[in-house]
């Protein structure tokens, strides 16, 4: 088939996206401060405390159990994890929503399973058991007895006469850390559309990231038997919305799916691990099996066997590389929609008409057949809701009268992560939110001049490297870091700080990266979505890049490893020039 079509038909649904005016978000506080709090567990008293440590981490999710993971293994005894959650687990804390699942196979997306003599039982895991594996790594690690949850940190402020930082949280804790690591993930915030209206809605209402189980009964693993007499109204159709729209339909009465933009769903074909496979797995299997998932999707060349062997692997590679494949790819993924849903103009409302990798693809085994459900209708909205009544959304002067309304809308984006870090305070009393305000400035991502002893996770667009399986980055990096403290204490310096010189030379390396493959003025149409900049009056900083473009993680990691090898420290300044500037 030739491409200008299809590629006509891509501007014709992009331009239905863009007339009018964009999704703005909605501030969580006052009368919607509550979809903010934590459903599933109190907040219990404790006393404020006053004391030292060694590591303090803000964040313990993936990024910063990691982190501590390795510090741990490099004997530093005094690390502290803060958190708002209730406990360990990030993302695996909040999004307990049903259906709830990881979208990279299981066996290279949970960490350090080789250390933890684990196999997850699917080959791609579902919440509860992502959760439980998480609180066992922190209790393996014996991280849990000095960690603070439901904690926020208020400050964390730099002073050079201790050479440490000190930190102060919203509970009244005021304590010092020779290091300060930011783990704080890159998804973290939940957000709502800003419905105009939205505050004289009369029903019940709730993100998926804070799924309010006493309202629909049941859990992650068994049916909603509250909603049996409901009609629920779930926002969005993305990653959340395509795992637990399956559940709301088999329970509620009525279930209206409000679709801005649908997305691309292949098949899953989730599927118990094969015992054999897993007692067949030699050391440095999962590794091996990282590096090799990274090498396919990134469109490197000679990537050998394909050991994952998924729809990432079989489908993403191809996409990248070959323009006209993508096409094709898109038009399999409709064909899927046509052949699977039986009415004819709600299969062409899931059609996505934009090129494969504009938004994250999902994968799902039940989403579509969901819609031949007689208690289901997509409700087609390319410009979002119009307004909200009290009984509900209101769409082309129709109200669709809902119980429940449930935002499956995605969390804010990095420019928020960036705003939120003013409570980072280096020396000279700059926040680093500050020093960001233009854009990043760091050595590989992980550290930063003018903030001492800090170390950072990076999320993606945060100047380390970027691949599907994020997990893998976090891996890397954590090694890094560690490496970092550990040699420092081995050498007896106090402190560190990142070189100008340095951290310029490697933002220069950023901003020459090649860019991403569908930005601001890509040369296949996308829909506007959280990964690119499509619709936006401002393009991508390029200083909020990441190395080496989609195909530079595993050179980023060898940059890394290099370093590593080389063993100078180099772009690092230690106790006496920071002593000098006193």
């Amino acid at each position: 088939m030739t491409s200008d079509p299809i590629l006509e038909r891509y501007r014709q649904e992009l331009a239905r996206r863009l007339v009018g005016r964009q999704m703005a978000t909605k501030e969580l506080t006052g009368g919607f401060a509550h979809l903010l709090a934590d459903p599933f567990q109190p907040i219990e008293d404790r006393a404020a405390l006053q004391d030292e440590v060694d590591v303090a981490i803000v964040g313990g999710g993936l990024a910063g159990l990691l982190v501590a993971v390795r510090l741990r293994e490099a004997g530093v005894e005094r690390i502290r994890v803060i958190d708002r959650a209730g406990s360990f687990g990030g993302t695996w804390y909040w999004n307990r929503y049903p259906g709830a699942m990881c979208d990279i196979e299981s066996y290279i997306y949970l960490p350090l399973l080789e250390e933890m003599g684990y196999v997850p039982k699917h080959k791609y895991s579902y919440a509860p058991e992502i959760y439980e594996y998480l609180q066992s790594v922190a209790d393996r690690y014996d991280l849990r007895d000095d960690a603070l949850f439901h904690t926020g940190v208020e400050q964390a402020r730099w002073v050079d006469g201790t050479q440490s930082w000190v930190i102060t949280t919203d509970r009244g804790d005021e304590f010092e850390s020779q290091f300060l690591c930011l783990a704080v993930g890159f998804l973290t915030q939940p957000k709502i559309p800003d419905i105009d209206g939205l505050e004289s809605f009369r029903g019940h209402c709730f993100h998926t990231s804070r799924w309010d189980y006493a309202y629909t009964g049941g859990d992650a693993s068994h049916e909603l038997t509250g909603l049996g007499d409901n009609v629920v109204g779930i926002i969005g159709t993305a990653a959340s919305a395509v795992q637990c729209i399956p559940w709301l339909a088999r329970s509620a009465k009525q279930l209206y799916v409000f679709q801005r933009t649908p997305s691309t769903v292949s098949e899953r074909d989730n599927r118990l691990t094969d015992s054999a496979w897993a007692a067949s797995l030699k050391p440095g299997w999962q590794r091996e099996r990282m590096i090799n998932f990274t090498t396919h999707c990134a469109g490197l060349p000679d990537p050998g066997a394909d050991l994952v062997n998924d729809g990432w692997t079989n489908v993403v590679r191809r996409a990248i590389l070959y323009p006209d494949e993508n096409i094709e790819v898109m038009e399999r993924i409709r064909k899927r929609v046509e052949a699977t849903v039986a009415d004819a103009r709600t299969a062409e409302f899931l059609k996505p008409y934009y090129a494969y990798l504009c938004t994250r693809p999902c994968f799902h085994d039940e989403y579509l057949e969901t819609f031949n459900r007689p208690n289901v209708e997509v409700i087609e909205c390319p410009l979002g809701i119009d307004r909200m009544a009290q009984d509900g959304p209101v769409i082309d002067g129709t109200t669709y009268p809902v119980d429940c309304l449930i935002f499956a809308t995605g969390f804010q984006g990095p420019e928020w992560k960036i705003e939120s870090l003013t409570g980072i305070v280096g020396r000279g009393g700059v926040s680093l939110t500050t020093k960001w305000a233009d854009g990043i400035q760091s050595l590989h991502g992980l550290m930063t001049h003018g903030f001492p002893n800090l170390l950072i996770q990076p999320g993606p667009l945060e100047q380390s490297t970027g691949t599907f399986n994020h997990t893998h980055v976090m891996v890397e990096n954590a090694g890094h870091l560690a490496y970092i403290v550990a040699e420092m204490r081995r050498r007896g310096h106090r402190c560190f700080d990142v070189s100008v010189a340095a951290e310029a030379d490697w933002v220069r390396q950023i901003v020459g990266s090649p860019p991403e493959p569908y930005g601001k003025d890509g040369q296949i149409s996308c829909t506007p979505s959280r990964l690119n900049y499509v619709g936006r009056e401002t393009g991508p900083n390029p200083r909020n890049g990441i190395y080496g473009g989609i195909g530079g993680p595993l050179d980023y990691f060898a940059i890394l490893a290099d370093w590593r090898t080389e063993g100078n420290l180099a772009g690092l300044e230690f106790d006496p020039v920071l002593s000098a500037a006193q």
